[in-house]
């Protein structure tokens, strides 16, 4: 069984995490944006990028984008997690890795 760890920060917890989110189809992006925004996530406008392919992953506290072929992530170490929400929260299972 999966434990959820539930976001309060994303520029906190996930700058330079090697962790690549990919936001679950259920998630209004609109939300995630003004979630983003109040984390002091920067570099945003490059969210018009994570409404086309849903992933993105923050480096130096800025919003970041897949450029190429995700696998070449995967070799320099980066994990693929499944970014969720419910009602406490944004969430990522522990122990799930998406390949």
């Amino acid at each position: 069984m999966f434990n959820r760890y539930y976001i309060s920060d994303f520029c906190e917890e996930f700058n330079y995490s090697n962790c690549i989110l990919y936001v679950d189809d259920s998630i209004d992006l609109n939300d995630l944006l003004c979630k983003l925004k109040n984390d002091l996530v920067s570099h945003l406008y490059c969210f018009e990028w994570v409404k086309e392919d849903r992933m993105f992953y923050i480096e130096n506290c800025d919003l970041q984008i897949i450029s190429g072929a995700i696998t070449e992530y995967f070799k320099d170490g980066y994990s693929l997690l499944q970014l969720k929400k419910d009602s406490k929260g944004y969430y990522i299972l522990i122990g799930e890795e998406i390949k």
